[in-house]
């Protein structure tokens, strides 16, 4: 794969990862691409199922792309994070420019039918991806689906900075959480790591190991820190069924870990094992761990294929601005606003990266407004669906944006989820699904089929107007996956 695509700057080549299966594939199906995001691809091919699931009634070949300087696809090795020398082509255009060359190739080698139709797909910046994949490259494939993409979280894009931790908030509290709890054991925190004795209780409460101890008052950052990372974790993965997407988890975990907040007392002690018991949902789905670490912890690895690639992707092209108000808005603390968010970011990335060569001139604020816009109205065959419990539905594009009697008329579909989490639509169809994600797959898979297959008879008129979903209600039956389901008892 050529380093540079878009300058020709170099005639270096590096090799791309990707995986491919052909076990359904038959001549005149399509393929379906998976726009790989930051990590390793095992996680996106486990946890994208919906393609395995349709490929046998698509007849489809299935390839999902690694994206560079993630997982393992390092095109300087171990240089590739080393300077900006190498880092200036970790480019989103030129992982767009990487997608259609692999495209082409597979088509070519793999499948040999350099006619064959290809439907991208793509969870949160994978969706982000595929929807900038359908406007820089709409004669590569025939359509999209694009789920949890926060298109819009950007400056100009009309998004609140602290509408992340909002959504956060407002996941808990209908999971069954008191709305003050949480920053009130926050607060429990502060209070007890004044002290000597405070913070031997913290430490005994949160099991922490003896590298992690607190010995000043600033270390209960740690901890803060440390829940407010499973808090939001949780509420993106707020699958109805037992997961180890990011960490192995119990269905609706959230509720879960409300259950074990509200079981606690409003003593100072009782609100920090309240935040302990949240955590412990999310860190300790197994039951296995005995201790809290946070320095030099064994077994840690990191999910993506490196800790920088997206911080650097943050300093330089994906500038989403956010940052949380505290209460009533939020869970947590005010830590920067609207006026001072960038300035902040800038901070941030002169300490990580400015050693490596960083400078401002690298960060582009309006990098995707200027390059993609906010604008999708003119886009066709693409379908955006977002879950209402997921903190990233906050900077997606909502259905109120487009004339819903006709957007549908040109391919463009837009569907909001509720009582989903992150991209929960792409993953195996399970019994636990609630009934408006059954419906949606229903209908996306209607619609991709006359993408794919346009010539049949149930095709006349290509794109169909959607239906409205059915309510969300969770579900309480035996939680399975469910293969091949189509159509998943939808008429």
């Amino acid at each position: 794969m050529p380093i540079d695509h878009i300058h020709g700057s170099t005639q270096k080549t590096f090799q791309l990862r990707y995986f491919f299966n052909l076990d359904s594939y038959k001549p005149g199906g399509p393929l379906f691409f998976y726009t790989g995001n930051e990590g390793y691809l095992e996680s996106f091919a486990q946890n994208t199922g919906i393609m395995w699931d349709l490929a046998p009634k698509f007849n489809a070949a299935i390839v999902f792309a690694e994206h560079r300087f993630y997982g393992y696809t390092y095109p300087y090795g171990n240089l590739s994070y080393t300077n900006i020398k190498y880092l200036r082509f970790l480019d989103v255009e030129q992982v767009l420019a990487d997608y259609v060359v692999l495209i082409n190739n597979v088509k070519r080698t793999l499948i040999n039918d350099t006619t064959a139709k290809v439907i991208a797909f793509g969870g949160s910046y994978g969706g982000m991806l595929t929807s900038w994949f359908r406007k820089k490259y709409p004669n590569v494939t025939v359509g999209g689906w694009a789920s949890s993409a926060p298109l819009i979280y950007f400056k100009d894009g009309g998004v609140p900075v602290d509408a992340f931790s909002h959504i956060t908030k407002t996941t808990f509290v209908a999971s069954g959480c008191d709305a003050n709890k949480i920053p009130n054991g926050f607060s429990a925190i502060q209070r007890l790591a004044q002290t000597d004795e405070g913070r031997k209780k913290i430490d005994r409460i949160f099991k922490l190991d003896k590298n992690s101890l607190l010995q000043s008052y600033d270390d209960c950052w740690n901890v803060i820190y440390y829940v407010q990372t499973a808090i939001e974790y949780m509420a993106m993965t707020d699958y109805p069924y037992s997961s180890s997407f990011l960490q192995p988890m119990p269905a609706w975990p959230v509720e879960e870990s409300c259950k074990g907040l509200m079981a606690t007392d409003n003593s100072d002690e009782g609100l920090v094992q309240g935040l302990y018991n949240i955590a412990n949902v999310y860190y300790n789905g197994t039951g296995t761990l005995n201790e809290t670490c946070f320095y030099n912890c064994p077994g840690a690895h990191d999910a993506l294929g490196s800790p920088d690639g997206w911080p650097w992707q943050e300093c330089t092209q994906i500038i989403i601005e956010m940052c949380d108000s505290g209460p009533p808005n939020d869970f947590f603390w005010k830590d920067c606003d609207a006026s001072n968010v960038f300035d902040s970011q800038i901070s941030y990335c002169f300490e990580a990266f400015a050693s490596r060569g960083w400078s401002t001139s690298q960060i582009k604020e309006n990098y995707v407004k200027n390059t993609f816009g906010f604008d999708y109205a003119g886009v066709n065959n693409l379908i955006l669906t977002s879950g209402t419990y997921d903190p990233w539905y906050s900077g997606c594009l909502k259905r109120n944006l487009f004339d819903f009697q006709t957007s549908f008329q040109r391919g463009l579909y837009v569907f909001e989820l509720e009582g989903s989490a992150h991209h929960l639509d792409l993953r195996q169809p399970n019994t636990c699904d609630p009934k408006n994600i059954e419906n949606v797959r229903y209908q996306i898979t209607n619609i991709m089929w006359c993408w794919a297959y346009p010539k049949d008879s149930k095709c006349t008129q290509i794109n169909s107007k959607p239906t409205e979903l059915p309510p969300f209600i969770k579900k309480t039956v035996e939680c399975k996956p469910i293969i091949y389901g189509y159509p998943w008892g939808q008429q």
